[in-house]
């Protein structure tokens, strides 16, 4: 993980890249302490809640990720010719 972010960050556009990449890590791991933690792991935390907390947490890593996406100067070039179909 830190050389991925060493990498990143001496590109041009690294900052970006790691900041719309951080979801990722957000993600796996939450999925991780729900796995230990739900009816599949420990049982701490019983069978109709970890699936709920998942598909919570799922959500709200989504909502996350779109917000913290950038669009590389390629795809924006791309998108202003004309060639992407919007909807």
């Amino acid at each position: 993980m830190a050389a991925y972010i060493y990498l990143r960050l001496s590109a041009s556009s690294g900052i970006d890249a790691v900041r719309a990449s951080l979801w990722v890590v957000i993600y796996n791991s939450g999925l991780a302490l729900v796995s230990y933690y739900g009816s599949l792991g420990t049982g701490v935390v019983g069978y109709p809640w970890d699936y709920i907390i998942v598909a919570l947490f799922s959500l709200a890593v989504y909502f996350i990720a779109v917000r913290t996406g950038y669009e590389p100067q390629e795809l924006r070039a791309y998108r202003e010719s004309g060639y992407l179909v919007e909807e």
